[in-house]
């Protein structure tokens, strides 16, 4: 009982000496599904990919990425928010560090858009399809009215697709055509269907160190009143 009496203030000690490094849970990370079909295949991919494919990609991206330009009061603009996984039957590919930007009532022409786009091609993932390369994605939702989005935060919930005047997804491929240019080919698909697949926000690590220990601390404490 004694070395029990000593311990106990120990482990709650080391418990509450963490607090101040916990924080609340703050990425809320969502993903969506997007589903679709090609209907453009540049030449050069013709090997791999065909009119009428089906493709299927997840979409994953933090709500809580800041506004890098936030004076924009027309335009939300998120670096390194987003993360893709597409598959186009055989092939799958993959890309993170993904920006985004959310244009609500666009002046000139009052249009709402969602843009995505993989900036950094060495964050791009996918085999080779001949001597092209896999270089990353973008995709563009787009309403002509203005009635996709009523701000420029990152929307939780993906807009409907009739509400949509136009959409692509397209795969990016290049290869080294003359030193320092690149040829470029893609996969484009349409008739995009979205869907929320999860909401699940994820802990700090800090916050799952605290509970682990105050696990550690429960059993401890457990075991030495059983063997009293």
């Amino acid at each position: 009982m004694d070395e029990m009496k000593v311990k106990l203030p120990s482990i709650l000690f080391f418990i509450f000496f963490l607090l101040p490094f916990v924080q609340p849970a703050a990425a809320t990370p969502i993903t969506w599904k997007i589903e679709g079909h090609v209907y453009v295949v540049d030449e050069p991919l013709t090997s791999n990919f065909s009119v009428g494919d089906t493709m299927t990609a997840f979409f994953t991206f933090d709500t809580e990425t800041p506004d890098v330009e936030p004076w924009a009061s027309y335009r939300g603009k998120y670096e390194n928010a987003a993360s893709v996984v597409a598959t186009i039957g055989s092939y799958t590919a993959s890309a993170d560090q993904i920006y985004m930007t959310v244009l609500n009532d666009f002046p000139n022409d009052g249009r709402d858009e969602l843009l995505v786009s993989s900036i950094d091609e060495s964050n791009a993932i996918g085999a080779d399809v001949g001597s092209y390369h896999f270089r990353g994605f973008n995709m563009s939702l787009k309403d002509n009215y203005g009635t996709m989005f009523s701000s420029i935060d990152l929307p939780e919930t993906p807009p409907l697709p009739n509400v949509f005047d136009s959409e692509s997804l397209h795969l990016l491929f290049g290869t080294p055509y003359i030193p320092n240019v690149t040829l470029g080919a893609s996969v484009s698909m349409n008739d995009l269907n979205l869907s929320v697949v999860s909401t699940e926000p994820v802990p700090e690590p800090s916050t799952i160190l605290l509970l682990s220990c105050g696990l550690v601390g429960l059993a401890w404490y457990g075991r030495k009143r059983k063997k009293a």
